[in-house]
C-alpha cells in the first residue's frame, strides 16, 4: 500500500501542530477506509477466484482485518451495554439478552464454544484481593 503524506490528510493544519485527539482521528479515518479497500477487494477477489484460486497472504489478510473489526465492535457494543447498565442502575433483562446475543454471536463466528469462556462480572465485586505475601 502506497504511504500516505500526512499532509494530504491534515490539510488545514500541519501534522506537528494536530493534538492526539486529531491525530487518532485523522489515522482512523485512514485505517477504515485502508481496511474498507481490503475487505472490498479481497471480497470481490474471492468471489470471482473462490479459495482455491486466492493468494493465501491476501486472504489472510482479508480474514484479519474482517475479525478484528468485528472484534473491534464486539468491544465497542459490550463498553456501551456497561456503560448504559451503570447509568441505569444496573442492567436490564433486554439488555443482558443483548449482550448474551452478541456474545453467542461473536463467539459462533470465530468457532469459538462459548462454554470454554469465563464470564466475570463487569462490577468487579467478586474479585478478591490475593493474601498478603502470595504472588500471583
Amino acid at each position: 500500500m502506497a504511504k500516505q503524506d500526512k499532509a494530504v490528510v491534515t490539510a488545514e493544519r500541519p501534522w506537528p501542530e494536530l493534538s492526539k485527539a486529531d491525530k487518532l482521528a485523522a489515522a482512523t479515518d485512514l485505517g477504515l477506509d485502508v481496511s474498507m479497500k481490503i475487505l472490498t477487494d479481497g471480497g470481490r477477489l474471492l468471489d470471482e477466484r473462490g479459495l482455491e484460486g486466492m493468494d493465501p497472504k491476501l486472504l489472510a489478510e482479508v480474514r484479519g482485518t474482517a475479525l478484528s473489526i468485528i472484534s473491534d465492535q464486539i468491544r465497542i457494543d459490550a463498553a456501551a451495554l456497561q456503560a448504559s447498565a451503570i447509568r441505569h442502575g444496573g442492567p436490564a433483562a433486554t439488555e443482558l439478552a443483548e449482550e448474551q446475543r452478541l456474545l453467542d454471536t461473536a463467539f459462533a463466528g470465530l468457532g469459538v464454544r462459548r462454554t470454554a469462556v469465563i464470564d466475570v462480572a463487569a462490577s468487579g465485586d467478586d474479585i478478591t484481593p490475593a493474601p498478603e505475601g502470595e504472588d500471583v
